[in-house]
């Protein structure tokens, strides 16, 4: 197959031509046709002149052959000449003008006019330019006609005229042609040499299974399509390195974290096999459950990050449903109550808002939350959930007063498998993807993450969710919801856990 610039060029030629030969075949025509309209009108003011003149003369100029016919008296833009033949061909009068030329005779044309027909013709009496002649009946005084008036006019200027355009026109549709050509081929060679430096680069990537190849960028090149293709080509093997390089390091860390408690329970199998006392037993099968419910945990997590980034790829939406966030808290006040009794569990503001979304999720984001301030709020430390309404957002607060994290780290809490204090998070059972999938599910709910923290004094996060309602509710309505809120609240028991 022809290389795609050439063909694009031929293209331009063939359509160049085609645009160019029907301008060329409509010009020529009515130029054509206005010369002859100039042609007629001059025949046709000649022969009125002459048979006017001719008229006066009466029946003098039959009978008296040494008569002449007066000259023109109009300024003439052709040279016009005059002839008389009579019904058998002969000459019976010529200008002066003429000289010894005589203008061609067509019998057919002179036995029409004898009749009394007027007619006008191209006729030639060679291979050179003829005439273009006009025939008038010339009648006597009784009527009768046996003589024909020739008014003719020399074709030569006019075929050489069009003989020129012909030239000019053929000229310029050829030319005009190759040049059109010959930019598109230039013109697509450059444009197509992006392309083909994005095709090569691709292959490049295809042999060698490496993301780091890039297209050089033209930094003095216009924003044309070219150019932003290849920035946006540049841009996606940007993305996809990045998103390999998080894949292998997500496998990596995923196996490393499953390899621990892994290692741990085959250690304690072995161990339990060669122990016979009891109450080591025991404690050997509590270890491995314990572990076991960690890489259970780790597994339910990492399946729940990987669904939650097949929604997000596929641009799926959340199955969303109204969900009273009032209510929401106040059984996550209830659970986290149940998961220690070293720490002081309260609830701060709770106002009654509502949002749409995934009730299941948005648990267990709080959940997270609130397991993440257990586990590094050390005990007789207090934490607080809040609720409260900002505008049309909905703001939900996780407070402790826990160890706090450096300010160095608050960039990175939310990536997956990070983790502050990597020793003493593994120890109390953390695989750093609590936070990791609260920052998710806050983004597949259109909200996002805030942390605060000061290390040694405490953290507090901020999860930002629109609201259902794009207007603030009432002080009236938020007084009720506390109200509802203490009612509740009384009815299970509140205190210090």
């Amino acid at each position: 197959m022809l290389p795609l610039k050439l063909r694009l060029a031929a293209l331009a030629v063939v359509l160049m031509l085609l645009t160019l030969t029907l301008i060329s075949l409509v010009s020529y025509h009515y130029v054509a046709l206005a010369f002859a309209a100039q042609l007629d009108s001059a025949l046709e003011d000649r022969a009125g002149e002459v048979l006017d003149n001719i008229a006066q003369m009466g029946p003098r100029f039959f009978s008296d052959p040494a008569l002449q016919i007066a000259e023109s008296a109009r300024p003439q833009t052709v040279p016009v000449y005059v002839q008389i033949v009579d019904h058998t061909g002969n000459l019976r009068y010529s200008s002066d003008s003429l000289g010894r030329t005589v203008l061609p005779i067509d019998k057919n044309l002179l036995h029409q006019a004898l009749k009394g027909a007027t007619l006008t013709s191209d006729t030639s009496a060679g291979p050179a330019p003829g005439f273009h002649v006009r025939y008038a009946p010339l009648l006597r005084p009784d009527k009768s006609s046996d003589s024909v008036l020739q008014v003719g006019t020399p074709l030569a200027a006019t075929e050489s005229a069009l003989a020129l355009m012909r030239l000019l026109l053929i000229s310029t549709t050829l030319l005009s042609s190759a040049l059109v050509g010959l930019g598109v081929w230039i013109t697509s060679s450059r444009t197509l040499a992006a392309v083909d430096r994005v095709a090569r680069t691709a292959h490049m990537i295809e042999l060698s299974q490496s993301l780091s190849e890039r297209i050089p960028e033209d930094a003095g090149a216009t924003d044309d399509e070219m150019a932003r293709l290849v920035h946006t080509f540049n841009n996606m093997l940007d993305q996809i390195a990045a998103a390999f390089a998080t894949q292998r390091q997500f496998v990596a860390d995923s196996s490393h974290e499953l390899r621990s408690p892994l290692t741990v329970i085959r250690g304690n199998l072995a161990l339990l096999r060669r122990t016979g006392d009891p109450v080591e037993r025991q404690a050997i099968e509590r270890l491995i459950e314990d572990e076991a419910a960690r890489m259970s945990r780790l597994i339910d997590n990492l399946l729940f990050l990987a669904q939650l980034s097949e929604i997000e790829r596929q641009g799926a939406t959340l199955d969303r449903r109204p969900v009273e966030l009032d209510s929401l808290l106040l059984m996550v006040y209830q659970q986290a109550r149940s998961m220690t009794d070293r720490h002081t569990i309260l609830l701060g503001e709770e106002d009654a808002i509502t949002i749409e979304g995934d009730h299941d999720q948005l648990q267990q984001l709080l959940l997270n939350l609130v397991d993440n301030a257990i586990k590094y709020t050390p005990a007789g430390g207090t934490i607080v959930l809040s609720l409260e309404r900002e505008g049309t957002h909905a703001l939900l607060s996780v407070s402790d007063t826990g160890i706090g994290i450096p300010a160095a780290d608050l960039p990175h809490i939310f990536s997956r498998f990070y983790r502050v204090d990597k020793a003493r998070s593994r120890g109390i059972g953390g695989a750093g993807l609590g936070l990791s999938i609260v920052a998710s599910i806050a983004a597949s709910h259109g909200g996002l993450v805030q942390v605060e923290s000061t290390p040694g004094a405490g953290s507090r996060f901020l999860v930002r969710l629109p609201c259902a309602l794009a207007q603030p509710e009432p002080p009236a309505s938020k007084s009720l919801a506390r109200v509802r809120t203490i009612a509740r609240v009384l009815s299970v028991g509140r205190g210090p856990h």
